[in-house]
């Protein structure tokens, strides 16, 4: 059954607002007393029943509730250099149905887009909520506002997050050198280029901030397909593509 991200309110029901509640209404066609599974804010997973809908608002009534376990145990970070057309919207679907935790974009030294207007993050946060509403996921990552690939290492240097630069350049180290720092990491930062790679410069910068620099094989990923590939790895790695033996 679909889900949709609800908010609760303080008399027991549940709401859905916006264009989630004109999507159950016109193109879903529900109607009160029809089945409804809605997804908390704490990610919780309630089976409802619809109460009322009008044209922006369907109110629920929950009849159970169950531990949601669709999120990733390792949260994952995309720092994305921002690349050209409509490529971004790719990276954000498909980042977030592998299960990442938030998307930051980012200027880099060859970066050709130089920033973003709201317009655009406003479309990535809106394709993320509607990739995890598709996956079935217990929340929706964050999509950040854009910020320079220095501010972006050095945050995620000081929150002690494990960080992994992808470099073409790299011929010695691959993801599988640095699986046991993946499975022993709560945190994981991937660092993806633009179209046309990161400079000398930004790969000893990112050493500097004590990043695993890594090469992805001898042939040549497109931006687009870098964290998508490079994501599916470390979830791998970290055993979140198969069954859970808690």
């Amino acid at each position: 059954m679909r889900s949709f991200f609800a908010m609760e309110r303080k008399d027991g029901l549940l709401e859905i607002r916006g264009q989630d509640a004109r999507h159950i209404a016109s193109v879903l066609r529900m109607k009160p007393k029809d089945a409804l599974t809605a997804v908390l804010p704490a990610g919780d997973r309630a089976y409802c029943v619809i109460e009322s809908i009008s044209e922006d608002t369907v109110l629920m009534r929950p009849v159970s509730v169950v531990k949601d376990d669709s999120e990733a145990h390792l949260r994952i970070t995309l720092l994305q250099a921002i690349p050209k057309g409509q490529k971004m919207d790719y990276i954000v679907e498909k980042c977030t149905e592998l299960g990442f935790s938030r998307i930051v974009p980012v200027i880099s030294r060859y970066c050709v887009a130089r920033e973003a207007s709201s317009g655009k993050l406003n479309r990535w946060r809106s394709l993320a909520h509607e990739a995890a509403k598709q996956s079935g996921r217990g929340s929706v990552p964050e999509v950040s506002d854009v910020t320079s690939l220095e501010a972006a290492l050095s945050e995620a240097a000081e929150g002690g997050a494990f960080i992994i630069f992808l470099w073409e350049n790299e011929k010695l180290n691959g993801l599988s050198g640095c699986a046991g720092s993946i499975k022993g990491a709560g945190d994981v930062v991937l660092v993806v280029g633009p179209e046309g790679g990161f400079s000398e410069e930004e790969a000893e910068l990112a050493r500097a901030k004590g990043a695993y620099v890594a090469g992805l094989g001898p042939r040549i990923l497109r931006t687009e397909t870098a964290p998508v590939a490079a994501g599916a790895v470390v979830l791998y790695i970290a055993g979140e593509l198969g069954p859970r033996i808690e």
